[in-house]
């Protein structure tokens, strides 16, 4: 069976093809009769618009663009559900893509979604070049990055630095006197700042120690060898770590080494990813909710799509303040 075309449904209606246009993709003026006439003739004869005779009609997609570092991961799918849901809400869909952690391929990876999205989402750890990525794109933009790098564009921001800290201080009020650092890679913005965060809780407290890892779940599951070794020497007793699958792969890693977490070696990670909750031990940690800061882009987003651009919502910078999630990994014993 053929599928049903605008003609079908406006020779259904009795109405001209340009009225039938009007009232299925919403644009021009016709009365509420007329329209609920057509609309009803769509749905009897399963009419599907065709999206880009629709898109070059209304001059717009109804579709968000979403473009992250990458894709995998409970963080990234915390944050894509947050921004699916309020998407949908607000009668869009989304499109998802990654430039798989290559600072370098950002602006071509946004440039590929030019002309197929009404506006994009863009999760950005690296530092921004002279041109703005509203510029590459040609439409709104909002920024999930850090505090440190406004391109002119909205961002919503996590406090990295500030939840750093606080995550340090933690173990030091749990009694551990020398905590390291297991960090994130050199070239990210975030992973910077939760190091920073780290510095300025243990100055003039404790000697600085640091691991470099690269968020992978690999990576501080490879580095537990080095961190176990300086446990047993007594060089350490706590580790900070910057992101929570690092935190995981290091839990693991010293098991094998047969070290018990908390008690030769507290671990307090960063990102409160659900999975944190139900390795053993639990593993504390610092986080924002992710869904909620997913629906704040898209919210903002929405505003600078649909002619707000000057409301006092699209020109602020947005932090959200991580908190501290308490659990076993953390605990020292008495």
């Amino acid at each position: 069976m053929e599928k049903a075309t605008i003609k079908d449904v406006a020779k259904a209606a009795n109405v001209s093809i340009a009225s039938a246009s009007r009232a299925l993709n919403g644009v021009g003026r016709i009365s509420p009769v007329t329209k609920d006439k057509i609309l009803r003739a769509a749905r009897e004869l399963n009419y599907v618009p065709h999206f880009g005779a629709r898109s070059l009609i209304r001059k717009k997609t109804d579709i968000f663009g979403v473009l992250l570092p990458d894709l995998y991961g409970e963080f990234f799918s915390e944050l894509v559900r947050g921004v699916d849901t309020a998407a949908r809400a607000s009668n869009y869909q989304i499109l998802l893509s990654s430039y798989h952690n290559d600072a370098k391929e950002t602006k071509s990876a946004i440039a590929a979604m030019r002309g197929r999205v009404d506006g994009i989402i863009v999760m950005t750890p690296y530092e921004f070049g002279e041109i703005t990525y509203s510029d590459v794109i040609g439409a709104p933009i909002v920024q999930i990055s850090s505090l440190n790098n406004h391109g002119g564009t909205p961002i919503i921001a996590i406090d990295n630095f500030q939840g750093a800290k606080i995550a340090t201080e933690h173990l030091l009020k749990q009694g551990y006197k020398n905590i390291a650092h297991l960090s994130g890679p050199k070239v990210n913005m975030e992973a910077k700042e939760r190091l920073n965060g780290y510095l300025d809780a243990i100055k003039n407290i404790c000697p600085e120690k640091i691991y470099e890892g690269d968020f992978r779940e690999e990576s501080g599951f490879e580095i537990a060898e080095q961190i176990a070794s300086d446990v047993k020497a007594g060089i350490i007793d706590a580790v900070f770590v910057a992101n929570d699958m690092m935190a995981v792969g290091l839990i693991n890693g010293l098991k094998e080494k047969k070290l018990k977490v908390p008690d030769d070696i507290g671990v307090v990670g960063f990102d409160n990813v659900p999975i944190g909750r139900y390795v053993t031990p639990s593993l504390t940690s610092l986080g924002v909710d992710m869904s909620q800061l997913g629906k704040k882009a898209v919210e903002i987003l929405n505003l600078l799509v649909n002619g707000k651009p000057n409301s006092a919502d699209t020109n602020k910078l947005v932090v959200f303040t991580p908190h501290l999630f308490e659990r076993e990994s953390s605990i020292k014993p008495e």
